[in-house]
């Protein structure tokens, strides 16, 4: 084999893979360009914009399953806040709940119920 075939073969990688780093940051420049990153930021999870909503999601379920959820406020109300807005979407969304106030109904006994049943981790009781 010689130098010549390595190196265009090398080359060759390098190109596709550049092809395809560029080909997918396109994708993703499409999904937050201004029209749809507008589209995203409208909608919302009780007053907290969608992309907020699953930053702020994931961030809590990574601590929860590290085991780092700890009682500092910031962290608080970040729990709070995600657990008592999904909570009300829930209770809005359920068609016998809805006419009879179900966003309040669902946010004061769904995480009573999760707590009485063990359901819910004992880093957050």
């Amino acid at each position: 084999m010689n130098t010549h075939s390595v190196d265009s073969s090398v080359l060759a990688c390098k190109r596709r893979r550049n092809f395809l780093r560029q080909n997918q940051m396109g994708k993703l420049r499409a999904l937050f360009s201004g029209d749809n990153w507008q589209k995203l930021m409208s909608k919302s999870i009780g007053i907290i914009p969608l992309p907020v909503y699953f930053v702020t999601l994931a961030c809590l379920g990574v601590l929860l399953a590290l085991g780092k959820i700890s009682g500092d406020i910031s962290i608080m109300i970040a729990l709070l806040t995600v657990c008592g807005f999904t909570c009300a979407e829930l209770g809005a969304r359920l068609p016998g709940l809805r006419q009879v106030g179900g966003p309040v109904i669902v946010t004061i006994f769904l995480p009573s119920c999760l707590v009485y049943y063990k359901l819910l981790p004992g880093e957050l009781i």
